[in-house]
């Protein structure tokens, strides 16, 4: 997975070869085949052994499935070599990697699978950091953690120095979504899997989560002048300020859309963890009223 953000590749002139152009990145695809590859081998291997949805169930292979589609989209499609242009492409992907593909790994929880399409002492390997990731998604502090780190990662890399020194290196370009990436894992851990914290905490998260990147997207949609010093091709049609504003219309509308139903569900998920809990309270109210009747 985290291979795969750190390439890119392909360069557009203008709207006209916006679907010739594909980023056909070695690294990239290398990446995207042998962690498919390994999950599908591993996958089997474990309901062969198991049974079919066993330790790991359809939903998750589903989620897995979709989350290698969102990271093949925002890396590989022409949506990556736009993003070398237009910064409303880059916004894309940058909602598709942290707000699409992030939560789905976190739901596929893909470690234990692609251990077992390891070769035996690379399992292992992968087994003990499989290890690792279930105490550190059990700390406390996590959910805190995980929110401080998303916010910071997401903010910083729109600081106008480093968007523009991304754009400038490849390599930077693909540390940037790598760290967003895993500062997104970090965010949505807690949500998706809250462990040793009250269900509500998820939905304060991601309220937070909306607000603070909804401020910048405000920021950025309503400024009377460009941020950034990369200005998009005469091919593409459109100015520096429009292209922003379009970057934080996407992240404002398509982000917030994220949040809000990812909150929905967790409000859904809490209210249901209260209901099991009233139940198994009642439950245990009656028990002893009947054996002392």
């Amino acid at each position: 997975m985290m291979m795969a953000v750190l390439a890119h590749g392909g360069e557009l002139t203008g709207r006209h070869d916006v679907l010739s152009t594909w980023a056909w990145d070695p690294l990239v695809l290398a990446a995207v085949i042998v962690s498919c590859w390994s999950y599908a081998v591993g996958a089997r291997a474990l309901w062969r052994s198991a049974g079919r949805g066993e330790v790991v169930s359809r939903s998750q292979v589903a989620a897995y499935v979709l989350a290698m589609t969102a990271v093949f989209i925002a890396l590989v499609s022409p949506l990556d070599p736009a993003a070398e242009a237009l910064f409303s492409a880059h916004m894309t992907q940058h909602v598709l990697v942290t707000l699409v593909a992030a939560p789905l790994f976190v739901i596929a929880a893909p470690l234990q699978v692609l251990a077992w399409g390891l070769p035996p002492r690379l399992r292992r390997t992968t087994a003990r950091w499989h290890g690792r990731v279930r105490r550190l998604l059990r700390h406390p502090a996590l959910p805190a953690v995980g929110l401080t780190l998303f916010l910071g990662v997401f903010v910083a890399w729109h600081v106008p120095a480093l968007y523009d020194a991304a754009l400038a290196s490849d390599v930077l370009h693909g540390v940037e979504h790598a760290t967003m990436l895993a500062a997104a894992l970090a965010l949505w851990a807690p949500v998706v899997h809250p462990r040793r914290t009250a269900p509500g905490v998820g939905v304060l998260l991601l309220f937070i989560s909306m607000i603070a990147t909804g401020i910048l997207s405000a920021l950025l949609v309503f400024s009377p002048v460009p941020w950034y010093a990369h200005d998009p091709a005469a091919g593409w049609g459109v100015t520096a300020l429009t292209d922003q504003q379009a970057a934080g219309a996407i992240m404002w509308v398509l982000g917030g859309g994220i949040h809000i139903a990812a909150g929905a569900a967790a409000v859904l998920r809490w209210l249901s963890a209260d209901e099991q809990s009233a139940h198994r309270l009642e439950r245990h109210g009656r028990v002893p009223g009947a054996a002392a009747g």
